[in-house]
């Protein structure tokens, strides 16, 4: 992981000098990163990264902010707590970089490196040239293309307990699943009365031409409500919190898969090149 935090400091720097002011930035400001960069609302909730926020900011004269290093930390902990639940790889930063990457490069103009190309190392100048960048002044940067979320958005977020996020079922058949027995049980009888001979005469039939409502359809209507009524209970008790963070978190894997498999293929064809050559 240090590698990958070595090559992407100057990219990190670009976007920390975008919002900060006099060398740090404060709590709505590192909000609005993590919203530009969709790690808030995908990954995160805004409690997660207040918390986050606040075991690492320095409280001078009752204004909490982050200097830059302390920027890289509140990164590397976002990606911790955003990856705890992949236990199959422990590259959490790189994972992070992977979501990130496209909206770092859209908003910002800050190319993430995703892995460390193989035999090349940080040189030393660029480590020096880091170190200066961080201890010069604000960078210009152009930032005609960043729209930040407004105040009003960021008042709501940081009132709302947590973000809602919208049911997703993916298929008709899950929607089967849930209907409750008093819903199928009314729907076996309903193919009963349809099978029915028509001509026959059942005792205590009204006729439906007649202009009072039949004591049968006003009860068969109540028993229609409740079982919807106990329908819409049974879907409401479905937990769909982590549907989405799941989705986003399949989708980043396969990413890094992909990555992965592309540096393979190139490393065969220049290995079959080379003994072509020779």
């Amino acid at each position: 992981m240090s590698d990958l935090v070595d090559i992407n400091r100057l990219q990190f720097q670009k976007i920390f000098d975008v919002h900060q002011q006099k060398g740090s930035i404060a709590y709505t400001d590192s909000l609005k990163i993590c919203s530009s960069l969709k790690i808030f609302p995908d990954l995160l909730t805004s409690q997660e990264i207040r918390k986050t926020f606040l075991t690492l900011s320095t409280n001078e004269s009752s204004v909490e902010k982050l200097n830059f290093l302390q920027f890289e930390s509140f990164i590397k902990i976002l990606a911790k707590l955003a990856f705890k639940q992949c236990k199959q790889t422990s590259n959490d930063y790189g994972l992070l970089i992977t979501h990130i990457k496209e909206y770092s490069q859209k908003r910002y103009g800050a190319v993430l490196e995703i892995q460390m190309p193989k035999g090349r190392s940080i040189s030393k100048s660029n480590l020096n040239r880091s170190k200066n960048t961080l201890s010069t002044p604000k960078n210009k940067v152009k930032t005609s293309f960043f729209k930040p979320p407004s105040e009003k958005t960021l008042n709501r977020t940081l009132t709302s307990k947590k973000s809602p996020t919208k049911p997703v079922v993916p298929k008709i058949f899950n929607t089967l699943s849930l209907i409750s027995p008093a819903l199928t049980s009314l729907k076996s009888q309903i193919k009963t009365i349809k099978t029915s001979a028509l001509t026959e005469r059942r005792e205590g039939h009204v006729s439906t031409c007649s202009t009072s409502p039949s004591p049968n359809k006003a009860n068969l209507l109540t028993r229609i409500n409740k079982a919807f009524s106990d329908f819409q209970i049974s879907y409401n008790k479905i937990d769909t919190s982590k549907i989405q963070v799941k989705k986003i978190l399949q989708k980043i894997l396969i990413k890094n898969q992909q990555f992965n498999n592309n540096s393979l293929l190139k490393r065969m064809a220049f290995r079959i090149w080379s003994l072509h050559i020779l």
